[in-house]
């Protein structure tokens, strides 16, 4: 078992591009890291300022050109960055991929009000999440084990007499979990099974 997760990940980065180049039929921006936003918004400046934008003659008749898109994102373990995301909702993401991998993006997926949630906590996903383990039976018996269960059946046995006679089913534990609807469950790219509370 382990309670953190072990997907690798790259830092999320994101393309900033400027949207009024790209209209004019001009690439022009940077990928730039995504996990701070103060650091981001200092990425979006330096993409939007500069002479590749235009001449001074043609920014003195057009204007400043200010508004920028994401048009691309690697980093994200599968979460995907639209192109008008607010820059404190991407890094808020992307921090949370960086630090946790793929899980942050199983979560997301699993239910679309958990972005508003992190937006507003950065806490929200570890209030959720269990950890990652081989099997979803592997959180059961630590489960079992951590919260005493083992111990009083141990215990029920020898006050019966009846050693091994009754077993813990962790399967049936899974099942009944998520059928209450107190965890549920997720698969990732390597096969690892990450277990969440359920809200």
């Amino acid at each position: 078992m382990s309670a953190e997760t072990t997907t690798e990940t790259t830092t999320p980065r994101v393309w900033v591009a400027c949207l009024a180049c790209y209209n004019d039929g001009k690439l022009v921006g940077a990928w730039c890291d995504a996990v701070d936003a103060d650091d981001l918004w200092a990425d979006i400046a330096k993409v939007m300022g500069g002479p590749k934008h235009g001449t001074a003659r043609e920014l003195a008749f057009y204007g400043p050109h200010e508004e920028h898109a994401f048009h691309d994102h690697e980093g994200f373990a599968g979460y995907r960055v639209s192109e008008y995301e607010t820059v404190e909702s991407v890094c808020a993401v992307g921090a949370l991929i960086e630090e946790h991998g793929e899980a942050v993006a199983l979560w997301l997926a699993n239910d679309s009000t958990n972005l508003e949630r992190i937006r507003e906590d950065a806490d929200a996903f570890a209030e959720d999440y269990q950890g990652e383990w081989e099997s979803a039976e592997e959180w059961a018996e630590e489960f079992w084990e951590s919260t005493g269960g083992a111990q009083e059946l141990e215990q029920w046995h020898e006050a019966h007499g009846w050693a091994g006679s009754v077993r813990f089913d962790a399967a049936h534990f899974v099942h009944e979990c998520e059928c209450e609807g107190s965890i549920w469950t997720a698969t990732d790219s390597a096969y690892r099974v990450h277990v969440f509370h359920s809200r």
